[in-house]
Formats: structure tokens, C-alpha cells, sequence
């Protein structure tokens, strides 16, 4: 049942699969660019497994959007999710973000808060009214050493607003207690890679100090159900 699961998410193909990214370094705080790629196919997994469910209430996505003299910050609720493991060991899995719940944290301004929230919900960012989740499929799983946890390297495919990429970045995973922690950054993705050209200046050359960075921060928190 579960190797069905596996081959039905794959044509799903979830977040930015993790290909050829410059997935060194970042333990230290420093931000890792993870540069898109072609989707990835889910390794073949002959052993048993079992599925862990995210606990979408404990884990925390946030996301920090930078512009010319400030930034914005804010915070993306999951929508559903589990990790995927064979002999203990993490091995696959699948993550859907619930768009609509995308928050500013920055701004104490209601008026404008909401303003902001609303803009990134439109077409012009997320469109949240089509595109209502986003979901990441992990492909592959290497661990650094035999202990099976601790620091690893992920691939998988990410799809934001219907379009698939490949991504590579490190994680790493703790088992304390009959939990599961996967801590994945400071990472940043390149958001017209999925479409999200709004205020680029890589796609518009008129907008000179008006424009967005293309590039979004994201750190990741994972924790499964007890």
C-alpha cells in the first residue's frame, strides 16, 4: 500500500526537486540558494515502510521577502504531510502547504498587514483561489553517516502554483521520544522559478528601485505526531 502511495505522489512531483543545489554549508546560519531543476524520480524502496504523519500544528514554515530598504516576514501553516521510513530510517515522504494560510508577522498595522497578505493570496503572487496548496515529494534521502539520523542531503520535487522543479538541500532529522524533527535552512528559492514574477526585476526591466528580490528565505520545522 504504501510503495501505491509512493508512485501515485510522485506524479504529483512535490517542491523544487533537490538537483545540483549548493547544498554545503547553512549550519553556521548562512543562507543556502537552492537552485531549481528538472523533477525527480521517487527511489525505488524494496523494503517495508511505514508512514509518520506531520503533526501540521507543531511544524513551522517561515518565509522572509526582501526589497530595496526593507523586508517582510511571515509564516505558512501545512496543510497535511508525513515522513516515509524503512529500517528506522527516513527514506521518503510528502509535504502540501496550505497557501491560503500564508501570514505577515512583521506588520502591526492590521489595515496594512492585511493589504499585504491579501496581495500575496492574488494572482500576482500565489493565487490562492486556483492554486490552493503547494506540496513537496521527497525522492531521495542520504544520510552522512550509519546512525541514520542527524545531517542529510534531501531531493525532491517542489510545485508551487502547478509547476514542478527538482530542488537539493540538507536537513537534519532528530528522533527524541517517539518524535521525529527534520530541521530543513535558512534556504532560499528563487520564486519565478514557479512563476511567481511579480515585481522581479529579472523579468521586468522598468520597475528599477520598485522592484522584489526573487529570491524568498524559508526555514522549516517537521515534527511528527507521538
Amino acid at each position: 500500500m504504501a510503495m501505491q502511495k509512493r508512485s501515485m505522489f510522485s506524479i504529483l512531483t512535490l517542491m523544487v526537486s533537490f538537483i545540483m543545489a549548493s547544498c554545503s554549508g547553512g549550519g553556521d546560519g548562512s543562507i543556502v540558494e537552492v537552485k531549481a531543476g528538472s523533477p525527480q524520480e521517487v527511489e525505488s524502496i524494496s523494503k517495508t515502510t511505514s508512514l509518520l504523519q506531520i503533526d501540521t500544528v507543531a511544524s513551522l514554515v517561515n518565509w522572509i521577502g526582501n526589497k530595496p530598504g526593507g523586508s517582510h516576514t511571515g509564516t505558512l501553516k501545512l496543510q497535511s504531510g508525513y515522513l516515509e521510513y524503512a529500517d528506522q530510517q527516513l527514506v521518503g515522504g510528502r509535504i502540501v502547504f496550505n497557501m491560503s494560510s500564508i501570514a505577515n508577522t512583521d506588520i502591526s498595522d492590521s489595515e496594512s498587514r492585511i493589504r499585504l497578505e491579501t496581495h500575496l493570496k492574488s494572482p500576482d503572487f500565489f493565487n490562492t483561489v486556483r492554486f490552493a496548496t503547494s506540496d513537496l515529494v521527497i525522492t531521495k534521502v542520504n544520510f552522512s553517516d550509519s546512525n541514520k539520523s542527524g545531517e542529510c542531503i534531501v531531493s525532491g520535487n517542489l510545485t508551487i502554483k502547478g509547476i514542478t522543479k527538482g530542488i537539493v538541500f540538507s536537513s537534519r532529522v532528530e528522533v527524541s521520544g517517539g518524535q521525529v524533527t527534520a530541521h530543513v535552512g535558512p534556504i532560499s528559492i528563487n520564486r519565478t522559478d514557479w512563476g511567481v514574477n511579480y515585481g522581479s526585476k529579472s523579468i521586468f526591466d522598468n520597475l528599477k528601485d520598485k522592484f522584489i528580490d526573487d529570491n524568498i528565505e524559508i526555514t522549516v520545522v517537521l515534527k511528527t505526531v507521538k
